[in-house]
């Protein structure tokens, strides 16, 4: 059988960055400076996806609103 990342669970940081629709290296910078969920088995990082996206929706909930005009 041949997984897609769309159909994964627990995905790499460059595997989640793509599925999230962010740069590497933004997803790197969250997780870095932001706590983003994630697990490291030895150096490698793996995130569960619906965990990272319960993050963000709870970060971004946080957050002032845009506001324009």
């Amino acid at each position: 059988m041949n997984e897609s990342v769309s159909d994964k669970v627990v995905l790499t940081e460059k595997e989640c960055a793509e599925r999230l629709g962010l740069s590497f290296w933004t997803l790197r910078k969250l997780r870095i400076d932001g706590n983003a969920p994630h697990i490291k088995l030895g150096s490698r990082i793996y995130y569960v996806y619906d965990a990272i996206v319960k993050w963000l929706a709870q970060e971004a909930e946080r957050m002032d609103p845009i506001r324009t005009g």
